[in-house]
């Protein structure tokens, strides 16, 4: 998903020119927001992303998915956004996704809205949605992602993101409140691979999955 597991961490707006990107991948534990995707098993993944010279982007994500009492087996989102600079240094992006659940009975599906701005190497979004995860609750998600580079193949990632929402029915049971999903991760790069290890803990309501963890990873971008 755009902004999360797939490409571990995005931290500038996509501001390239006229260029059509795919990536696919591989992660021992998918996880979204704090909370795994996949059960805490494998799973692969593939994307794909095109950019255009008006700043307008769009494209699409899609993963292996197992999320106990749903019969959920895959999950995938399309997302459309703008993106501009303000200067040499700073650059903000808004746009719109929706996040669709396959094998489920559907109502986990929900469209949420965002907006972010976004330093060399570090940057923030705010994500709002009016239904999320079907439930009727309104949500929102807040996540700064930071990457320092230790090499010229090396950088070390980092994610904080807390998400606010009342009442949901999530991975089969209901639940209350908020969380804070944290994650620390090392990145090798080689050309068009990447490979990486990633320890996640979260805070807060988990709905009955696991809290922490380490995944690894690998990239392969076309």
């Amino acid at each position: 998903m755009r902004g999360g597991v797939l490409a571990i961490l995005l931290c500038a707006a996509p501001l390239a020119s006229a260029q059509t990107t795919f990536t696919v991948g591989a992660t021992s534990d998918y996880r979204v927001r704090g909370l795994t995707y996949s059960g805490g098993s494998p799973s692969v993944s593939a994307g794909v992303n095109r950019d255009f010279d008006s700043g307008w982007y769009a494209g699409g994500t899609a993963a292996r998915a197992r999320v106990p009492n749903t019969g959920v087996n895959a999950v995938g989102q399309v997302y459309a956004g703008y993106a501009a600079r303000l200067n040499a240094a700073v650059s903000w992006e808004a746009g719109a996704a929706r996040t669709v659940f396959h094998g489920g009975s559907g109502i986990w599906n929900y469209g949420e809205v965002y907006a972010g701005v976004a330093l060399e190497r570090i940057g923030a979004r705010l994500y709002y949605s009016p239904h999320y995860y079907g439930s009727g609750e309104q949500a929102w998600y807040g996540e700064v992602n930071g990457t320092w580079p230790l090499s010229e193949r090396w950088d070390v990632t980092a994610h904080a993101g807390r998400l606010r929402t009342g009442e949901t029915y999530a991975y089969g049971r209901y639940t209350t409140g908020g969380r804070t999903d944290l994650r620390l991760g090392l990145t090798w790069t080689l050309d068009a691979w990447s490979a990486w290890a990633a320890w996640s803990d979260t805070r807060g309501n988990t709905a009955g999955r696991p809290a922490r963890g380490l995944a690894i990873g690998l990239t392969r971008v076309f």
